[in-house]
């Protein structure tokens, strides 16, 4: 895929809902941009007093909570095909996990800072801008599974039990500078502050130490090789000294040091990754046709999008396979900005190369589908869905074309078993 000028500016994708409660708000914003330092060399023992601020069903609610805060205020992706690239990447790295997350809920958020996060519950939520700016599914599955380890090691419970173990000597302390008064009182309220803030920096970079290190493991007991992790910190740091302030916002909250880099290398190469993950089945997403998809429906502006893509499709320094993505996903710009003879020629050159791939044939249909071909779409979703009922974007595909033909109570009967078979996918309309 082509490479982006620039890496994004970190912004947080999370802006919490009123409802949340007060130190709930510090509690996350604290933990997804607290600062970084080198590779933790091992682990804690988590003992039960994280247990004690939330048990496991406390964690789950306040998960789903700060989701549907999330949700109702940010830009989300209903892609199916790129939910299901990403629910099942994530899956592969949860069950590798030291606690269960069960089935992982994903979700995409439409936003080209580079971030991640997991909540309780199985919540996970991937920017458009990260898969933008890796360069391979292993950097990709390295900052998804450092965001796991954070739910892992319970940081969320951890932090409020820490929070709440600071609160009554800092208020005391703060209490006796106010009734000493006078410059003393002054010392010991500044002091007292200064304590707190520089223990849960502390706190914070103790939380990042055994994300990285529990992430490394995860991604090595998915097969993917743990070198990752640090090679994707090694190339933030280039882009740091290369565009400056472009990037200081994002290092300012996750800092990069030649350290960090260093210490991740030497950890990886000492581990042993598992054989890497099975290549996905044939009516899978890649991580190069994800990506193009990903880029060719959110990236902007689209007239960009089209330029990079169609130099990109005929660079013979590139591999074919990824000149066949950049084709792919020069056909989707085309789609999106209704260039729809454009898009038919595209992937007419993509079929007769690959007649067999399901990919660029769902492609095909969804080109039929929103160029208001509805005849010529429900005929090849419905061929497709037939050959495999369960898949996401079939389903999705073959309801929204019998709906645009006003044909209600067929789609309604394709949704209700979409519904019960798939309820983690949240089918509405």
């Amino acid at each position: 895929m082509y490479t982006p000028k620039f890496m994004t500016v970190f912004k947080p994708v999370c802006s919490l809902g009123r409802n949340l409660n007060p130190v709930a708000k510090g509690v996350l914003l604290g933990l997804y941009m607290g600062g970084s330092a080198a590779l933790a060399q091992g682990l804690p023992e988590l003992n039960d007093s994280a247990a004690l601020v939330m048990n496991a069903e406390q964690e789950k609610m306040f998960g789903q909570q700060v989701m549907l805060s999330i949700r109702s205020q940010g830009r989300f992706s209903e892609d199916r095909l790129l939910l299901d690239y990403f629910t099942r990447l994530a899956y592969e790295l949860v069950r590798h996990s030291p606690r269960d997350f069960g089935q992982p809920k994903v979700a995409l958020a439409i936003d080209p800072a580079i971030n991640a996060f997991a909540l309780p519950g199985g919540y996970i939520t991937v920017n458009t801008g990260l898969i933008q700016n890796t360069r391979s599914e292993a950097e990709l599955a390295s900052v998804v599974a450092h965001e796991i380890g954070h739910q892992s090691q319970r940081h969320i419970s951890r932090r409020i039990e820490r929070q709440k173990q600071m609160t009554l000597p800092a208020t005391a302390a703060l209490i006796g500078g106010l009734l000493i008064g006078g410059e003393a009182g002054k010392a010991a309220m500044v002091t007292s502050q200064a304590a707190v803030a520089s223990d849960q920096l502390a706190y914070s970079r103790t939380f990042e130490r055994e994300a990285d290190a529990t992430g490394m493991n995860i991604m090595a007991a998915a097969g993917y090789d743990p070198e990752a992790m640090p090679v994707f910190f090694s190339q933030l740091e280039a882009q740091s000294r290369l565009y400056g302030g472009l990037v200081l916002e994002f290092l300012s909250t996750h800092p990069v040091s030649s350290d960090r880099v260093a210490d991740g290398r030497s950890r990886a190469s000492r581990i042993n990754p598992a054989p890497p993950p099975d290549p996905p089945s044939a009516d899978r997403l890649d991580y190069i046709h994800a990506e193009a998809r990903t880029v060719a429906f959110y990236d902007e502006p689209v007239s960009r999008v089209i330029e990079q893509f169609d130099h990109a499709r005929n660079d013979t320094q590139l591999s074919l396979a990824a000149r066949k993505a950049n084709a792919y996903g020069l056909s989707l710009a085309y789609m999106r900005n209704t260039q729809y003879p454009l898009a038919a020629d595209t992937l007419r050159a993509l079929r007769e190369a690959e007649p067999e791939n399901p990919v660029y044939a769902l492609a095909e249909a969804e080109l039929a589908y929103v160029s208001g071909n509805t005849v010529l779409a429900i005929e090849m979703f419905e061929t497709m869905y037939k050959g495999n009922t369960a898949h996401p974007a079939y389903i999705d595909g073959y309801a929204r074309s019998l709906i645009q033909a006003e044909k209600y109570a067929s789609a309604i009967r394709i949704l209700r078993k979409a519904i019960r078979h798939h309820p983690e996918m949240g089918w509405a309309y």
